[in-house]
């Protein structure tokens, strides 16, 4: 097996004066704290080759992603199927798909939406991905003989809170997947993960950033003294948020409920740059020790890798037959959304317009449906097997921990990267759903995108067990 590993700028001439995606009100951009990058691994094996590209966007729409991949096989000739593209999900960087086009509050949420994908710009697109093509021509140049070590360690700090359910006193495990050169301690490339929302620098920060993640890349190749070279992928977050303001109590937390729009302390947290170091350059020294626990012989030099892609139709579905106290209020917000929001995006795709749509809707066997897709990548040696899964949307901590508890290679060998390949909005379990409903219920594509994500996760893990 060879590797290399390449990272590119991908931070706009003019990104003064675009819109900043992941908050309402919706502000321009006035400045930049840190650029927003993109880095690529390539893995090649006996002429196949298999890509993971991670970006830091608030989140990359699968029209978008689909035509990365389809450039990427018509010049490189490598199937879809083995290109994992994953947003790291910082909320001070752009949307890639539309529904945060215009400045202001809800309204413009909602004129996005509907509007958004046809004001996009769609020539920033197609540079980013002409940016990621010269990479990758680079890289199959500099490839590497290369050995593969993993491992996990669990936080026990208090670093995360479950914004939903702060009592849980949630932690995270912190995951390296490291590849080094054969014969030699050189590194071609690190991959970190971590489940923590992007969210340490507060809503009315109008400043072009990539969060934690980028300061915990900076800091642990400056801490390695640039024998490093990281990447971030962010791992299950959806309900999970980072400590900034809110404080611990989290007895007390819990009895501040949700309101409307989930203006409590917990998701109107006051974070600043000062934050984004902290958790960064945090979790970089815990890297940076992990990294240095791993012995030479848990590099493994002989391995293969396979990868499965599945795309399905996710139906825009109400679930209505329960009775709880959110039942009326789901149902009204579900209505609202199927009859008035998605009907002019669905009038659009039905025209075939435009490129890069927040969602990829038609109509089918008379119901409206989203294209989106769950992937699986396999890397197996003679000694274990690592599992990748790459999910297109944001995985609830309860949904991660099944996925997590059921993989057949156990949790230690399993890393989950959300937001890979598409955004289809919050994935959240049924049971949240009847029970406490919300926000992320409001934002997704469909109430029951967790279970329609978790039934085609799993039948993709069957045919790549079988294979």
């Amino acid at each position: 097996m060879k590797a290399a590993f390449g990272r590119v700028n991908i931070t706009p001439k003019d990104y003064k004066g675009r819109t900043l995606a992941g908050y309402t009100p919706i502000p321009l951009c006035s400045g930049k704290l840190d650029d927003i990058f993109a880095s690529v691994f390539l893995f090649e094996d006996k002429k196949e080759y298999l890509i993971l590209i991670t970006a830091d966007f608030l989140k990359l729409p699968i029209a978008f992603t689909n035509y990365i991949k389809f450039k990427i096989n018509e010049i490189f000739d490598i199937p879809p199927k083995n290109v994992l593209i994953h947003a790291t999900h910082t909320h001070k960087s752009f949307d890639q798909g539309g529904e945060f086009q215009f400045s202001g509050g809800w309204a413009g949420v909602m004129k996005g939406v509907m509007f958004g994908a046809y004001y996009a710009d769609d020539k920033y697109n197609v540079w980013i991905t002409s940016k990621l093509l010269t990479l990758l021509q680079g890289l199959k140049k500099n490839l590497r003989k290369c050995k593969i070590a993993w491992k996990k360690q669990t936080i026990e700090d208090d670093l995360i809170i479950n914004r939903r359910h702060p009592t849980r006193m949630s932690k995270s495990d912190l995951g390296l997947i490291v590849i080094n050169e054969i014969n030699s301690p050189t590194n071609i490339g690190t991959i970190v993960t971590f489940s923590s929302h992007p969210t340490t620098l507060n809503f009315s920060i109008d400043k072009l950033s990539a969060d934690y993640p980028g300061q915990l890349v900076h800091h642990l190749e400056e801490i390695s003294n640039g024998k490093l070279n990281v990447a971030f992928f962010t791992a299950p977050c959806a309900d999970l948020n980072p400590i900034t303001t809110c404080g611990t109590e989290f007895e007390k937390l819990s009895k501040n409920p949700n309101s409307q729009f989930n203006e409590n302390e917990i998701y109107q947290q006051y974070g600043t740059y000062e934050h984004t170091k902290k958790l960064g350059f945090t979790l970089a020294e815990k890297a940076h020790e992990l990294f240095l626990s791993l012995k030479e012989d848990e590099f493994i030099e002989n391995f293969t890798f396979s990868a499965y892609l599945r795309t399905f139709y996710m139906p825009m579905k109400d679930f209505t037959n329960y009775k709880s106290k959110v039942w009326l209020s789901n149902r009204l917000k579900f209505m609202f959304k199927r009859w008035l929001l998605i009907q002019i995006p669905l009038v659009m795709a039905n025209s075939k317009k435009p490129n890069f749509p927040g969602f990829s809707i038609q109509r089918g066997k008379g119901e409206v449906v989203a294209e989106t897709a769950v992937q699986i990548l396999k890397i197996e040696t003679n000694k274990k097997q690592l599992l990748i899964t790459g999910i297109p949307g944001e995985l609830f901590e309860d949904i991660a921990r099944e996925f997590y508890e059921t993989s057949p290679l156990g949790r230690e060998n399993t890393f989950i990267f959300q937001n890979s390949n598409d955004w289809i909005g919050y994935l959240l379990p049924l049971e949240e759903y009847v029970q406490e409903g919300g926000y992320e219920a409001f934002t997704s594509f469909s109430p029951l995108a967790g279970e329609y994500v978790r039934k085609n996760y799993y039948e993709l893990l069957k045919e790549a067990e079988h294979v």
